[in-house]
């Protein structure tokens, strides 16, 4: 006679689980129908939680990859405007004002955060 917990361990055709379970008694089957919905459920939920895993891993990068090109398209939009400004001021007569002064200091401002970004970038 077949016993009940030989099903759950020998691995067997559709076939061959029919005829072993032809043997069994009905409890018996009643008990071995329960674990196997119970070890069914807990494969789904396992597939479930694999599925959310990837899929929040797979949104993480497409952010860091929106991210990245943010940061190029901030990086090139700096870099255009230095070099802008260079040849704004190298065109403008040395006079020493105010709005030159803010204008250099924007300069280095804005260099600071190339760099920023290309170190950013870079990682």
């Amino acid at each position: 006679m077949l016993v009940l917990s030989e099903l759950f361990i020998c691995p067997m055709s559709h076939a061959a689980a029919v005829d072993a379970l032809e043997q069994l008694e009905v409890v018996d089957l009643h008990i071995w129908l329960l674990r196997w919905a119970v070890e069914a459920s807990t494969l789904q939920q396992e597939r479930l939680q694999a599925i959310a895993e990837k899929r929040k891993r797979q949104t993480e990068i497409e952010n860091k990859r929106r991210q990245l090109e943010d940061d190029r398209r901030q990086l090139q939009h700096l870099k255009s405007k230095a070099l802008r400004e260079r040849w704004l001021l190298e065109g403008a007569p040395a006079s020493g004002s105010e709005e030159d002064e803010a204008m250099k200091k924007q300069m280095q401002e804005d260099e600071v955060k190339t760099k920023e970004l290309e170190e950013t970038i870079q990682r």
